[in-house]
């Protein structure tokens, strides 16, 4: 796995914790299949800014946050 899809996989489990929200629940909000939010909370999707961007607007978060900078913006 890399380095950022491992970051972004952790800051989106963190977020999604934080939030109180389930897999399902993400995945309803942002118009993306469970499967999807699957692969991505465990590191095995491919990272494109789109999604990077329905997350990080979904969750009030940088796109450099969820990559892992250490700053919530």
């Amino acid at each position: 796995m890399e380095k950022c899809q491992e970051a972004f996989a952790e800051r989106l489990q963190e977020l999604m914790n934080e939030k109180g929200i389930s897999q399902n629940q993400l995945a309803q909000a942002i118009n993306m299949s469970s499967g999807s939010v699957s692969k991505y909370r465990s590191g095995h999707a491919e990272l494109k800014m789109v999604t990077l961007e329905k997350f990080a607007d979904y969750f009030d978060v940088s796109v450099d946050y969820l990559m892992g900078s250490q700053l919530l913006t």
